[in-house]
């Protein structure tokens, strides 16, 4: 009792709401209360304490709320069993009164904290967290409106981003600033370059198209001009085939076992008689002036208006 259940859920809720946020007020007598999401589905905020009977949960309608709603339900004790999958968080009292133990026991709780963490270190521990769209890694992103953009990527590719980043700007190409890193744990908290991707430039303003192009040819003219830094990786025949692989990889019903061989063999006979000047190299490619993120399966750019050509 008191030790901040109801307190954590009104943030939660306020938090999901942003701008909209409703007053949050105690489920107690009323056992069940509801909230729209602005993401997209309800939330169901419900107190058990006064709950008699586990049957009394049909009546609530909370049986059913589960299988599409987020539901927040204080003292789930009092549940007949809780629901597979379930978030737990337990909430508990410290020798400072005015601080709490909170022990959350779920799959990636541990990196959950360790973002909290870094982004609170850097001192926006009052921003939004939104989840963005992924690319085709371990990585993820969330955006902090009007901060920024979180990369939380476990995989321990940190180093080489930043790496490339420098080299980049150091070249006078653009590329996102960094605003906060802690590289050990895999975060950086990176400048947010918007969603104006190009196709829905173009879309609006179909004159812009011409300047556009003009624009990714010059970066592709000029990226080409720039030696290939030597810690780049060639993109060789094995590498083409390790990346072809995928497709077999993760599509269902891809019988094409050969499929890295075949590849592998064709980039040998079309680039094997190109000098090392004119071999392919493992550039993340991106456009001009514009800002380009890959997500699985789609892949668009942004306009950055008057912002120098970069990846």
């Amino acid at each position: 009792m008191g030790a901040g259940k109801t307190h954590f859920a009104r943030a939660f809720i306020r938090a999901r709401q942003g701008d909209a946020a409703e007053d949050v007020p105690s489920p107690t007598f009323t056992l069940v209360q509801t909230y729209d999401d602005p993401m997209g589905t309800q939330i169901w905020h419900a107190d058990l304490y006064r709950l008699t009977d586990p049957s009394e949960l049909t009546e609530l309608g909370l049986d059913e709320a589960m299988e599409d709603a987020i539901c927040l339900i204080e003292w789930p004790d009092r549940l007949e069993r809780v629901p597979p999958g379930a978030i737990i968080i337990a909430i508990g009292g410290d020798p400072d009164p005015d601080l709490r133990r909170i022990d959350m026991a779920f799959p990636g709780a541990d990196r959950l904290t360790a973002r909290a963490t870094f982004v609170v270190a850097a001192g926006h521990g009052d921003a939004r967290v939104l989840p963005l769209a992924g690319d085709a890694s371990a990585r993820r992103y969330f955006r902090l409106p009007g901060v920024g953009v979180l990369m939380d990527d476990p995989s321990g590719s940190v180093g080489p981003f930043l790496t490339m980043t420098d080299w980049l700007r150091g070249r006078g190409f653009g590329a996102p600033r960094v605003l906060a890193q802690d590289a050990d744990q895999g975060f950086l908290l990176l400048e947010d370059l918007g969603d104006d991707l190009v196709a829905r430039v173009l879309a609006d303003r179909p004159d812009l198209g011409p300047q556009i192009h003009d624009r990714i040819t010059d970066l592709l003219v000029d990226l080409h001009r720039q030696p290939v830094p030597a810690f780049v990786a060639p993109l060789d025949g094995p590498a083409m085939g390790d990346l072809a692989a995928l497709f077999v990889d993760y599509y269902p019903g891809a019988d094409l076992p050969d499929l890295a061989t075949l590849i592998t063999d064709l980039h040998d006979r079309l680039c094997g008689d190109l000098p090392p000047r004119h071999q392919p190299a493992r550039f993340p490619c991106r456009e001009p002036g514009l800002a380009r993120r890959r997500a699985p399966g789609s892949a668009g750019l942004s306009g950055r208006g008057g912002r120098a050509p970069g990846l």
